[in-house]
């Protein structure tokens, strides 16, 4: 379709009322969302589990648009629960122990770290990668952390606190040539940025849709590399894990040669039904349009905050920048600024000692204006 940024806004019930900046946290779900999961539920109500096979569609077709989102094959692709469960997956399906080492980013959010220190009590090391002042963390950093016995490093593509985005491409190239493994939490960029797995060679992603897959909490998306597939040994398998899940009386059946056999259990299937709406919604936006979209509005915001005395906190240079703009007042009280931006129907989040607004694809011009003009003003 034709990229047209007000036709995609006005999607979106929550810009009638706010400027909503918060996506980074949860986002607000689009009237197809709303449509696919009500028409669910209808069914439910009208047939119960009449149509319960039928429903399985919407899980197939899921899946092929998160394959398209991510530049995979939907045979890598598995639906779960959120980023964590995917996390899980791997740390606890490698077969780590005593010898092994993992390296993590200090400062990431703690699902994408304590998946990884639970193994510790198996002996596994876990390194911290220590960033730089300015919260960025480079690839040699990370990988001059590795050594022969480093099995995996596992990293946010786009830090939550002030959205430095972390060129994981060129992590995986460091990596790959030293045997290690790269697991990529794309929870913070996947739906607002361009992301190919295949050009970026990367092994693992997972990320929740609720935030910029513009679905509810409860489901999410994990990608594992073909030749991987038969390295994670599952933590969980259950009648959907394998290749005959309605062939009740046979115990016998293989698990899926798929990133299916991921998906061991009864499923979300509202979330599921999101999903797939939510994907629509921005595959057929265009991610690239939205990233182009995105990459105006947070420049004009950052030009803004600059003018009215604030400090940009979030790295903007090319290749580093994300839809995240986190920002503070130069010491002064975070606490009655942010108020100010809530009584002006303006929705941020505190986060460390920063505000962070998370600009979407279905924000404005306007939306930025109204944030700015609910900045209380600084002396000097």
């Amino acid at each position: 379709m034709t990229w047209d940024p007000a036709a995609v806004r006005a999607l979106f019930p929550v810009t009638r009322r706010y400027a909503y900046f918060n996506a980074a946290a949860n986002a607000p779900i689009a009237d197809p969302v709303r449509d696919a999961v009500a028409g669910y539920f209808d069914d439910l109500a009208a047939h119960g589990s009449l149509h319960y096979r039928g429903w399985f569609q919407e899980t197939r077709d899921a899946r092929e648009r998160a394959a398209r989102l991510l530049g995979a094959d939907p045979e890598e692709v598995a639906l779960v629960r959120n980023t964590s469960e995917g996390m899980n997956v791997v740390a606890n399906g490698l077969g780590l122990g005593a010898g092994d080492s993992i390296v993590v980013v200090r400062g990431d959010f703690p699902a994408n770290v304590l998946p990884w220190r639970r193994l510790e009590a198996d002996g596994v090391e876990v390194r911290f990668v220590e960033p730089d002042a300015e919260n960025r963390v480079t690839p040699e950093r990370i990988a001059a952390a590795c050594d022969a016995s480093t099995r995996i490093a596992s990293v946010s593509w786009v830090s939550f606190t002030n959205g430095f985005r972390l060129d994981v491409a060129a992590l995986a190239t460091l990596l790959h040539a030293r045997d290690v493994l790269l697991f990529v939490d794309a929870i913070q960029g996947l739906g607002v940025l361009p992301l190919d797995v295949r050009a970026a060679d990367l092994d693992f992603v997972s990320a929740d849709g609720h935030k910029w897959m513009l679905t509810p909490e409860g489901i999410g998306v994990f990608f594992v590399r073909r030749s991987l597939l038969e390295r994670i040994r599952p933590t969980f398998v259950s009648w959907l894990s394998v290749t005959d899940p309605f062939e009740h009386a046979r115990y016998d059946s293989p698990l899926h040669p798929d990133a299916r056999r991921f998906e061991f259990a009864t499923p979300n299937t509202a979330g599921i039904f999101a999903l797939r709406a939510g994907l629509d919604v921005l595959l057929e936006a265009g991610v690239e349009n939205v990233a182009r979209h995105v990459k105006g509005l947070t420049d004009a915001l950052c030009a803004g905050l600059a003018a009215r005395g604030y400090r940009v906190r979030s790295p903007r240079g090319d290749g580093e920048w994300s839809g995240i703009v986190g920002f503070d007042a130069g010491g002064d009280d975070l606490g009655p600024i942010h108020a100010a931006l809530e009584a002006a129907s303006v929705q941020t989040a505190r986060r460390g000692d920063v505000i962070r607004a998370a600009v979407h694809l279905y924000n404005d011009a306007g939306d930025v204006e109204r944030l700015l003009g609910a900045l209380p003003a600084r002396a000097g």
